[in-house]
């Protein structure tokens, strides 16, 4: 009995600490078409981000509509808009944490 309780627990500590990483379309509209909007996720632009803590990201701007990961700590995002100058807006960034959550849905 205590040698299944050991191994009980042993699973659910490896349960606890198994993470799969997220996730993420990734492209950029300036090179495929298929990645602005309206967005079809396309299954061959959604990848597994190399961080398992990462984030999903979606980022308007005057280039275009790029879709890609970042890392857990969101250094390269910024979520909402980011204002320049006299009020213009440089880009608007939105950061999600499902899988395939930087379609066009946000």
């Amino acid at each position: 009995m205590p040698r299944l309780l050991l191994l009980v627990l042993f699973s659910a500590a490896v349960a606890v600490v198994t993470v799969d990483a997220i996730m993420c379309y990734v492209c950029h509209s300036a090179l495929d078409y298929r990645c602005g909007d309206p967005f079809s996720d396309p299954e061959d632009l959604l990848v597994t981000c190399p961080d398992e803590d990462g984030f999903c990201v979606k980022k308007n701007s005057t280039d275009g509509i790029q879709r890609s990961c970042t890392g857990s700590d969101g250094e390269s995002t910024l979520e909402g808009c980011v204002p320049q100058g006299a009020g213009q807006v440089v880009f608007i960034s939105t950061v999600c944490r499902s899988d395939g959550c930087n379609g066009s849905e946000i």
